[in-house]
């Protein structure tokens, strides 16, 4: 998996878009990502920058997918969600809370798979993850939800949203309420993947 170098600069001008189009929720969720992107990229390790610039690659891929409406090889949830993004079944908050799970849930999973990556390097990610939802992600939240006005409330909604997602793809309870609960989750789950040769990531990655 070579580590690229540039997605972050090319997440920052499809995040620029947003200006142009404030009511779009795959646009504030590339933003919130630059956002990302841009911290970790400033003071991370040669391991925590190839999978900062992967996942972002991932991210760009999916983008210009939606762009060019051609889904070919992006995962099905992948599909599924900009199916019903663009017959108008998903938009908003619920729009944004969808992307971020397939996104964790499938592109991470399958780019942690196949990186050697520590428990601890992985997590000190989460600071930057939790500054940026607050700084991007739930500023759109917030403009969408004007009945609820406490940045804890969208939090714990964005992560309980999260969670519901999960339990209904495991069809089991899982205990994680947070979205750093959610991330530690799917690094185990990633570990769990290694047992199998990481056999789906590395079909996606074939496929792109």
């Amino acid at each position: 998996m070579n580590p690229g170098h540039g997605f972050c600069a090319e997440l920052g001008a499809i995040s620029s878009e947003w200006a142009r189009d404030k009511e779009n929720p795959f646009l504030a969720f590339a933003a919130t990502h630059h956002c990302i992107c841009q911290r970790v990229e400033r003071r991370g390790s040669d391991t925590l920058n190839a999978l900062n610039q992967e996942f972002s690659r991932r991210f760009i891929f999916v983008y210009h997918s939606w762009s060019l409406r051609q889904f070919r090889g992006l995962h099905v949830r992948w599909i599924w969600a900009l199916t019903d993004f663009h017959r108008g079944k998903l938009a908003g908050t619920e729009a944004l809370i969808e992307f971020a799970f397939v996104h964790i849930f499938v592109d991470l999973r399958h780019v942690l798979c196949l990186l050697a990556i520590s428990p601890e390097e992985y997590s000190s990610v989460n600071a930057d993850v939790n500054a940026c939802i607050r700084a991007v992600a739930l500023p759109y939240m917030l403009g969408r939800d004007p009945s609820r006005r406490v940045e804890e409330d969208l939090l714990v909604r964005l992560a309980e949203n999260l969670k519901l997602l999960v339990e209904a793809v495991l069809h089991r309870t899982i205990t994680q309420t947070t979205i750093s609960g959610f991330r530690w989750w799917v690094y185990q789950l990633a570990e769990r993947d290694k047992q199998n040769g990481c056999r789906e990531a590395r079909r996606y990655i074939q496929s792109r």
